[in-house]
């Protein structure tokens, strides 16, 4: 981190986002329904942590 400007204006954008932005673009929208996309998310994350299960534990035979 070259210096804090750069962290505390993320922070700034963030903060004008959640508490300002956001609210006033969903004030009225229905809600997302994000049920799909977080059952395929979850399903990915469990691939990805088997595949690093197999590359750790298996492929580089830590236990042998």
């Amino acid at each position: 981190m070259g210096s804090p400007v750069n962290m505390s204006a993320i922070l700034l954008a963030y903060l004008f986002f959640v508490l300002y932005a956001g609210p006033k673009f969903m004030a009225n929208r229905k809600p997302f329904q994000l049920k799909e996309a977080m059952i395929i998310y979850n399903l990915s994350l469990v691939g990805l942590s088997a595949y690093i299960v197999y590359e750790v534990s298996i492929r580089r035979c830590w236990f042998c």
